[in-house]
């Protein structure tokens, strides 16, 4: 009796070593492997609704035109000569006026003269002659940028409702998936 038993326990402990021993190859035991089952369902697609997205894009573009542009320019007659004319004469005039005067005296009437006359000359002069004026069109391209805003639609992706057990989910693919979504479904023990 003693060698049945034996046999049994020897049976028993040998099926349990082979039965871990195939758990751990299937991945099905959380021992030392750490191996988590994984197996694949498909589901059924309840929805499938294309995502957009609103963009903002600006194009900047260079606008040219030609543009009339206006010079002017505003010549003065030169009063130099008139200037040194009338000074010689009102200088002439006031060394005619001091001549039965001492020199000194002389001189200065001499001086006031020439400053007088000069400035006399000067001013009517100017006043006579305002001078002209240049005027010159000139024709030039001037540019500017201008932006260029305008907004696209970008396709995202899809939003897919699928539905596992009676509840539904929702996920979102790059691909419409079709009528079926296959699942991968790992199990991990709830301790």
């Amino acid at each position: 009796m003693k060698i049945k038993n034996i046999l049994a326990v020897t049976a028993i402990a040998a099926g349990a070593f082979a039965s871990m021993a195939n758990a751990n190859h299937r991945g099905d035991h959380y021992g030392p492997s750490r191996a988590v089952p994984t197996y694949y369902i498909t589901a059924r697609v309840v929805d499938v609704r294309p995502l957009y997205r609103w963009v903002r894009h600006n194009s900047p573009r260079r606008d040219c035109r030609y543009e009339r542009v206006v010079h002017e320019h505003h010549h003065k007659k030169d009063s130099t000569g008139a200037t040194v004319l009338g000074g010689v004469i009102g200088g002439a005039l006031g060394n005619r006026i001091g001549r039965n005067k001492s020199r000194g005296r002389r001189n200065s009437l001499t001086a006031l003269g020439m400053v007088v006359g000069g400035s006399i000359a000067r001013n009517n002069h100017r006043r006579n002659n305002p001078g002209h004026t240049d005027t010159h069109v000139e024709t030039r391209r001037v540019c500017r940028r201008v932006n260029n805003f305008h907004e696209e639609r970008r396709f995202q992706g899809y939003r897919v409702v699928y539905r596992v057990r009676g509840r539904n989910y929702t996920m979102r693919t790059r691909r419409d998936p079709g009528n079926r979504v296959r699942l991968r479904v790992t199990a991990r023990p709830v301790l």
